[in-house]
């Protein structure tokens, strides 16, 4: 799960009104400013809990019940989603096809729903091309290592046997064309928690933009979705704190999303060994190396499951993972001998340092 990407756009003090349809959401601040056209746009922030981090939009409209009412589809699409992707709540999608394979393997076709079709599809295609660094069949052993970080010791290694027999993309099967999927091994336990909240995030863009208030920036935890910028302004003005870097900066974007990953608020450390929250689906172990990145693509689907595995990777196996995604720029810190290395792709955008 990528959560050490810090979003903060400047604004007034912020005073808090309670969303009339929910109440969770707070419409935190308000500014205006000219459209291109003439039209002056009112800024709307809203904040909600969802997918067990916050929630943020920034929305320009020029009527605030529109902005309120698009917040409100926009956090309604983000719940749709969680009862889909979430591996907490029972009643979710993908807990439903666990507990299929928990009653036997290979399992039947099952159909799936779109979301879940297209998400399943791409995380494939990313596992293939990046050589299993990327597998969201890891749930076994996500859960091995969660318990490891409340419990401050290391799962042994008949459980981690256990679950490595679990993962592995290969033992999932998917038909994109019937919207149907197979699980080929006995209790198997899917984990979105590197690619869902992206999703989400794009999913709650397209929300806001058939809306009408595509001048919207969407913030998922960790992941950054810009639609088309303030008025009259080039971008949003983004802080990116990338795990392990030097010092924060800031990037401009528009239409494109930001992810990074890696282990600044979530690890453990045993016998003086830091064990990240993030684990190696091909060895089953927690990572050691302390490594973050931050990932620039078109969209949060891209970016948010590209940040996961370019810390699985190193640097060099890095560099060629981004060259099969066309348009996918990313930026690693990685800590050698108490110094930290900074690299960028080529095409990474110039930064301005963060105040």
């Amino acid at each position: 799960m990528n959560a050490d990407l810090h979003c903060s756009i400047a604004s007034p003090d912020p005073f808090p009104i309670v969303h009339q349809r929910l109440a969770t959401i707070l419409l935190l601040c308000s500014t205006f400013m000219p459209a291109g056209c003439g039209r002056r746009l009112q800024r709307h922030d809203y904040h909600a809990p969802m997918m067990g981090t916050e929630f943020r939009l920034v929305i320009y409209s020029g009527r605030r019940a529109a902005a309120d009412a698009a917040a409100a589809a926009a956090f309604a699409e983000a719940d749709r989603l969680n009862s889909i992707f979430s591996d907490y709540d029972q009643k979710s999608e993908i807990r439903r096809l666990g507990a299929v394979s928990s009653d036997r393997a290979p399992t039947p076709w099952i159909p799936i729903s779109d979301d879940l079709c297209v998400v399943l599809e791409f995380a494939q295609r990313l596992s293939v091309t990046s050589q299993g660094a990327f597998d969201v069949t890891i749930g076994p052993l996500a859960e091995l290592w969660r318990r490891a970080r409340r419990l401050s010791e290391l799962p042994d290694e008949a459980r981690l046997e256990d679950a490595r027999s679990r993962v592995g993309f290969r033992r999932l099967e998917l038909d994109a064309r019937a919207q149907a999927v197979r699980l080929l091994a006995p209790n198997m336990k899917l984990d979105f928690g590197a690619i869902a909240k992206g999703y989400a995030a794009d999913r709650m863009l397209r929300v806001l933009e058939d809306r009408g208030c595509s001048c919207s920036l969407v913030v998922c935890g960790g992941e950054t979705r810009a639609g088309r910028p303030p008025p009259e302004r080039r971008g949003w003005r983004i802080k990116v704190e990338t795990p392990h870097a030097p010092a924060p900066f800031h990037l401009e974007i528009k239409h494109a999303a930001l992810s990074s990953s890696g282990d600044t608020y979530q690890f453990v450390e045993v016998d003086g060994i830091r064990y990240s929250h993030i684990v190696d689906p091909r060895t089953a172990d927690a990572l050691t190396r302390a490594q973050g990145v931050t990932v620039l693509a078109a969209d949060g689907l891209t970016a948010d499951a590209l940040a996961t595995a370019l810390c699985v990777l190193s640097i060099e196996a890095g560099r060629e993972l981004v060259a099969a995604f066309p348009g996918v720029q990313a930026r690693w810190a990685l800590v050698h001998d108490g110094r930290v290395q900074v690299e960028s792709t080529s095409g990474f955008p110039r930064e301005t340092r963060a105040d």
